[in-house]
């Protein structure tokens, strides 16, 4: 084969990659392999075949071979550690991660691979020390990312002074508008943006002259709403805020029958978990805290996971992405017949992924609030779990979900009548699986948390089989990192009356007013 053959097959297999067509890349890698044995850029775009299609296992095998032959391969062992943290193996991914830096120091996505990894795993001392040690490599779109996670690190450290610098670093060097209007959201919610003319004032110029997504244009009005709260300028505050969710809606408006299927459904989904016979998972005690966004499941998972015996997970969406991705791609024949052999893949990795995120503790929480849309399939695949579920005022609810961007997971967030019909049939369901499940599900109401906390919080670390530990009466004093809209909340102690300030605010938005129907 001659030297234009070979590059011209190359080029098609790269083809067949881009467009995800896994097996005509694999095989023409295959036959160019066998032809040129020798040529180690063939070998690495099979591994990587196999990377982006997801066959680990193969991927591993295909890398591991080439080191054998070449150990100082840079590429091969970050392509390595991206294997192992696709798997789940937290260390393995680290391991292979400092191997391929100690190869190639000036690597900048290597370096942003492991930071961002560390972070997911709430290492975030050790994201840090990479991310501030390797300044002097990151360039261009590397240095606005590791700028970016020094804010979000040292804001989450309490670090006021060094994230706002941070901020103010990446504000200047971004010319990207979405990004930029993501990071000014983030920084609103830290600091008073009224302090920064200039950024509402390059906020302003981006609006009037560029094309920007519904997204940067919600994120801008809630930026401005704010302001003009603050301001005490009420009239401009609803005519912002009203816009913000405006564009919102927009952008969330596909995502208006995601779990109508849960709802309207469920006797189907309940019957054919009736089909998966798994063995029970021994010392496994998950604790799900459920309700609806902005009800306070932060405050319960700052709570619980202040036990000496919890680790607290946070906003884990494994079982949304999961199910919903296995109920896309199956018709309801397909279900059935699959349901088993899915169920034991969602056990082996919801529990490595735990295992890998905490690694002492015998309890986890996970707080994504809308798990209780999976309540019958958790506690199937998982029958020691626990669910808190926290009921709020709704109109508190509704009209903290309406004031922050929430972005499309929280689709109802931007429409007050939405919001309504989604309570309703949150309560609808959350009231049958209490029925159902009632030595697994339990309802705690957060006004009565925040008027009796000494009551009510050992009756929730009860419910949960945990003996008491004094700590949980303190929540404030918790360390973990928060990476939700109730992060600031969470850092002081639990306040009385939260849920009747929304009242104020009905003259100026007068759908609020259905929450006192």
């Amino acid at each position: 084969m001659s030297p234009e053959k070979l590059n011209s097959e190359f080029r098609k297999a790269q083809f067949f990659l881009q467009n995800k067509d896994f097996k005509n890349a694999e095989i023409i890698a295959l036959k160019l392999i066998k032809k040129f044995p020798t040529i180690p850029d063939l070998n690495i775009f099979l591994g990587v075949v196999y990377l982006t299609a997801y066959k680990l296992d193969k991927a591993i095998n295909v890398f591991n071979k080439i080191i054998i032959k070449n150990p100082n391969s840079s590429v091969v062992y970050n392509n390595l550690a991206i294997c192992f943290e696709r798997m789940g193996d937290f260390d393995g991914a680290v391991a292979n991660y400092k191997k391929s830096i100690n190869l190639n120091k000036n690597n900048s996505l290597t370096l942003i691979s492991l930071a961002k990894l560390y972070i997911r795993h709430q290492c975030y001392f050790e994201a840090k020390t990479i991310l501030e040690n390797s300044k002097h490599v990151f360039k261009n779109i590397h240095q606005l990312e590791s700028i970016k996670y020094l804010a979000i690190i040292n804001s989450e450290l309490n670090l006021v002074n060094e994230a706002k610098s941070n901020y103010l670093e990446y504000f200047n060097l971004n010319d990207i508008p979405s990004e930029f209007f993501k990071l000014l959201w983030n920084f609103s919610e830290i600091f008073d943006v009224r302090d920064h003319v200039e950024l509402i004032n390059k906020a302003k110029n981006l609006v009037e002259t560029s094309n920007l997504d519904n997204d940067s244009l919600a994120r801008y009005y809630f930026v401005l709403a704010d302001n003009y709260k603050k301001n005490n300028e009420m009239g401009l505050f609803a005519d912002s805020l009203n816009k913000a969710n405006e564009y919102l809606n927009f952008k969330n408006i596909k995502f208006k029958q995601k779990y109508d299927r849960y709802f309207l459904n469920n006797k189907f989904y309940e019957d054919s978990l009736e089909n998966i016979k798994l063995s029970k998972v021994e010392n496994f005690n998950p604790i799900f805290i459920v309700g609806m966004p902005r009800s306070g499941t932060t405050l319960i998972e700052q709570i619980i996971s202040s036990h000496d015996l919890v680790y607290g997970a946070g906003e884990l969406q494994f079982f949304c992405n999961g199910i919903n991705k296995f109920l896309d791609s199956h018709s309801q024949d397909q279900y059935l017949i699959n349901i088993n052999k899915f169920a034991l893949e969602m056990q082996n990795n919801y529990k490595n992924e735990i295992l890998n995120l905490n690694h002492s503790k015998k309890y986890h929480t996970n707080k994504y609030p809308l798990n209780f849309l999976y309540i019958n399939f958790i506690l199937t695949i998982f029958p020691n779990s626990k669910f808190i579920n926290i009921q709020r005022n709704d109109g508190a609810v509704a009209w903290s979900l309406y004031e922050r961007w929430m972005g499309e997971k929280y689709y109802f967030s931007s429409n007050l009548h939405e919001i309504k019909q989604f309570i309703s049939k949150y309560k609808k369901l959350i009231n049958f699986w209490e029925k159902k499940y009632p030595n697994n599900v339990k309802s705690f109401c957060y006004e009565e948390l925040t008027e009796n906390a000494d009551e009510t919080i050992p009756q929730i670390i009860n419910f949960c089989d945990l003996p008491w530990d004094s700590k949980c009466l303190e929540p404030e004093k918790n360390k973990r990192f928060v990476n939700t809209p109730s992060k600031l909340q969470v850092r002081n102690k639990i306040y009385k009356g939260s849920s009747l300030a929304w009242n104020n605010f009905i003259p100026y938005f007068h759908d609020l007013d259905i929450f006192n129907e």
